[in-house]
């Protein structure tokens, strides 16, 4: 459903702004030559909000993990992978992100969540990974496997895991 319509939505607009383009450059008339530049402004908005709504930038998560570790992401950092639902009705979502930073970076991340008042070392044998979109992300970037997972008190469901090479690691984030 979601790529359907991200793939319409690409699809469709360049077809109705060239449409749109083409009916003003072929009319005489000075005042649909006017007109015609509304139609073309709110397709090409609606079309960009649409689809950054479906494929967030990376500052919607670098936002979440401010937002749920409290701490600034690394200047160093690099998003392999990242992959983020569209809420529901609720308001409910998912977003998760593979994250590579510097080895310096890295220790310092990994002491800062340790440190945090937020974090809680997990022992569950619950996965990291619950979505099955976020598991295929993973599986496809696996290097390593992680080395410590720490889960994020608070109203969401967070949690943090940082993988073997000293350079990675993953978070995510689900409400439901």
């Amino acid at each position: 459903m979601k790529l359907t319509l991200a793939l319409l939505a690409v699809l469709c607009t360049p077809i109705l702004l060239g449409l749109a383009i083409w009916k003003t450059l072929a009319s005489k008339r000075r005042w649909v030559n006017y007109l015609s530049i509304a139609p073309i402004a709110i397709v090409s908005i609606l079309a960009w909000e649409v689809y950054f709504a479906f494929y967030p930038k990376e500052e919607f998560y670098v936002s979440e993990w401010m937002r749920n570790t409290g701490l600034v992401m690394p200047s160093t950092a690099v998003f392999i992978k990242k992959n983020a639902s569209y809420p529901d009705i609720h308001g409910d979502y998912w977003a998760a992100a593979i994250i590579e930073v510097s080895p310096e970076e890295y220790q310092l991340l990994k002491s800062e969540v340790a440190r945090s008042s937020k974090a809680i070392i997990d022992t569950t044998l619950q996965p990291l990974i619950v979505s099955k979109e976020l598991g295929n992300l993973a599986k496809s970037y696996l290097k390593s496997e992680l080395t410590d997972v720490y889960q994020i008190d608070g109203d969401v469901w967070f949690k943090i895991g940082f993988y073997k090479d000293g350079i990675s690691f993953i978070f995510e984030r689900y409400s439901s």
